[in-house]
This record gives C-alpha cells, sequence and structure tokens, in this order.
C-alpha cells in the first residue's frame, strides 16, 4: 500500500499560515514603538515627544525618524524611516498645537486643515464612534502619515508638512468607507 503525499493537500495549510504571518506583522506595525504601560504617565523627566512615543523635531525644524535623519513623509507606514506614532493617549497628553480631528465611518471633523509648508504638524487621530477607523493620505508623498485607531482611541503622529503649496486628500481607509474623505491645505504663508 503506497501512501503517496499529494502537495495540493498542503495548499490551503500554506495559505493559512501567510495569512497568520501577514496579520501578525499589520499587528506589530500598528503597535510598533508602544512601550507598555501608561502612555499618559512617563516615569522620568523626558520631553513631550518621548512621553508621547512620537518623533521629535531637531533644531532647525525638521522631524527626526526612529533610525536618525530626517523622517520621510514617503517611506512605508510604521518603518523606521517613517515618523513615529503614538500609542494610545489620554485627554490630558494631547499636545499644545496639534491639529485634531475627529475620524468616524461617515465623517471628519474638522474635514479640512491648514499647515504652513515644510512646518512640524502634531496630528492627533481620535475614533469617534464603536470601530476601528485608519486615517490616511491620498497622495504617495504622504504615505508614511497612517493613522489606525481602535474604538473610542486617541493617537498622535509628528511630520513636516510638503513644501509644496495645495491641497492634500486624506481619506478613510476602511473597505467601503474611502468616499470619507477631507483635505490638508498647505500654505507659503
Amino acid at each position: 500500500m503506497s501512501h503517496k503525499s499529494n502537495r495540493s493537500d498542503r495548499a490551503p495549510l500554506w495559505a493559512v499560515l501567510g495569512v497568520i504571518l501577514g496579520a501578525i506583522i499589520v499587528y506589530m506595525a500598528m503597535t510598533r514603538g508602544e512601550k507598555g504601560g501608561d502612555v499618559g504617565a512617563p516615569n522620568r523627566e523626558t520631553s513631550i515627544a518621548e512621553s508621547l512615543n512620537i518623533s521629535p523635531v531637531d533644531e532647525s525644524g525638521v522631524v527626526l525618524a526612529n533610525v536618525g535623519g530626517a523622517a520621510k513623509n514617503d517611506a512605508l507606514a510604521g518603518s523606521s524611516e517613517a515618523p513615529e506614532r503614538s500609542g494610545p493617549l489620554t485627554k490630558n497628553r494631547i499636545p499644545d498645537g496639534a491639529v485634531r480631528i475627529l475620524i468616524t465611518k461617515e465623517t471628519f471633523s474638522p474635514s479640512d486643515f491648514s499647515v504652513r509648508a515644510g512646518d512640524a504638524v502634531t496630528l492627533v487621530v481620535t475614533s469617534g464612534d464603536d470601530f476601528t477607523n485608519v486615517f490616511a493620505f491620498e497622495d504617495t508623498s504622504l504615505r508614511a502619515i497612517a493613522l489606525g485607531v481602535s474604538a473610542k482611541e486617541t493617537r498622535a503622529i509628528r511630520f513636516n508638512a510638503p513644501q509644496e503649496e495645495g491641497e492634500y486628500v486624506f481619506y478613510q481607509n476602511m473597505p467601503g468607507f474611502q468616499n470619507v474623505r477631507g483635505v490638508m491645505i498647505v500654505k507659503k504663508e
């Protein structure tokens, strides 16, 4: 009696393992940099960027990446070259001067905001409903500026605004809700 193995029997197992590995990688990218514990209660004297675990800004106003040097807005979101995203924030830990966006499945509030070209921008996104929401920019030059927030959660990211004036569309990057859009207006003023 022969017990010949059929290779097609193993294909579903590899597909399942691939999906699981992909989910782990996405989860790690979304939570990269979280240090555990309450982000709102650092145990030593730190700068705002360190206590929130977002990218710091150097003396010339350039947002720095985790690997050193300027953060790249066109890097893969969550990569070491991209601006760092915070872990979950409490309301009392939102930095002064931050652009605050409330996101739901149906809307952004506000649906537009203005920034000065090249300035360091701290963007704070809060989920205003009981769903996971993902803020992202349409323009690939800003693909690193993406924030996923769970139900009622708040997170932040700091980045340098583009040097070119114009309107940069952001959207709800969840299947079925990509038509929920807003705009970041970049001015030279």
